[in-house]
């Protein structure tokens, strides 16, 4: 009998998935400096209760952790991982 969902992810692709998001935080904190510049060059430090500043450097954060784990896989390897490994990592956004 089988409890509850436990998803059995190979090494390299856990690797290549935590790539993806790492990329996407490092993409969205690139978006965010561009705010931030926009803001500044306008006089402004932030938007509507928002600060692009703190925003890429959370996003910058988010990523470089993702990409600790990425970094720190045990090769040819299987990951058994639950709905909320999953979660925790971001790869599950938008699909549940």
């Amino acid at each position: 009998m089988i409890e509850g969902l436990h998803f059995d992810v190979p090494t390299e692709e856990l690797r290549a998935m935590l790539s993806v998001r790492e990329g996407e935080h490092m993409d969205k904190a690139l978006k965010y400096d561009a705010q931030a510049a926009a803001l500044r060059d306008a006089g402004a430090a932030q938007m509507s209760g928002m600060n692009p500043a703190e925003s890429a450097k959370s996003c910058r954060a988010r990523a470089a952790q993702l990409g600790f784990l990425k970094d720190h896989l045990v090769p040819n390897e299987t990951y058994r991982l639950d709905k909320s490994d999953l979660s925790e990592l971001g790869l599950l956004e938008h699909h549940w």
